[in-house]
């Protein structure tokens, strides 16, 4: 079973959807308002995760959730992000698009352990950084060796990360015949 570690707590699996006083006066940005939700799961869900010995990752209305078999029943944790889009696992490594960044995570097995509940988890993700790409509209994203490429629906591209731009443009399909400009001017990117 997986636990995750959120940036703004420490760990997606804690933490509070509402910005603390000291939070807002301090120029940081407020997180978005919290959002009810609900669910239901079939009868032979549980089974199935427990037979899987797998977690789910879900995003959703803010939301990152992790569900996992607890006994007979689901243990969610719920993590707020801005718009949290698109989801990538390759080994010990997890990114998380979201609306205007890229959060990367790694697996810290020594820590999983003795995550609470103590001896039931087996992984868990820590934030390690955030690429800052803007409102790109970043529909997938996966790995190609140690590169990070994304799909970019508002500049209608594919892309890599990188330390110098917002993101850097690797290819774009033959019938567009120029970036939006809504691309160009919220974006430093490279062609």
């Amino acid at each position: 079973m997986n636990a995750l570690e959120s940036p703004a707590a420490g760990s997606i699996a804690g933490g509070s959807a509402a910005a603390r006083p000291a939070e807002r006066q301090s120029g940081l940005p407020v997180p978005p308002p919290p959002v009810e939700f609900r669910y239901t799961q079939s009868e032979s869900f549980v089974a199935l995760l427990h037979e899987l010995r797998a977690s789910l990752l879900v995003s959703k209305a803010n939301k990152l959730l992790a569900v996992r078999a607890s006994g007979q029943g689901l243990s969610t944790l719920v993590r707020t992000f801005e718009r949290p889009m698109v989801l990538a696992v390759d080994g010990s490594r997890l990114a998380l698009g979201t609306r205007k960044e890229v959060w990367m995570f790694r697996n810290a097995p020594d820590i999983a352990p003795r995550v609470e509940p103590v001896g039931t988890h087996d992984r868990c993700f820590l934030p390690r950084s955030c690429h800052v790409t803007g409102d790109i509209g970043n529909h997938e994203i996966a790995w190609a060796g140690e590169e990070q490429w994304l799909v970019s629906t508002r500049c209608s591209c594919l892309a890599t990360l990188s330390p110098d731009y917002s993101f850097v443009r690797r290819w774009r399909p033959p019938f567009i015949s120029a970036i939006a400009a809504r691309c160009e001017s919220t974006n430093r990117f490279r062609n």
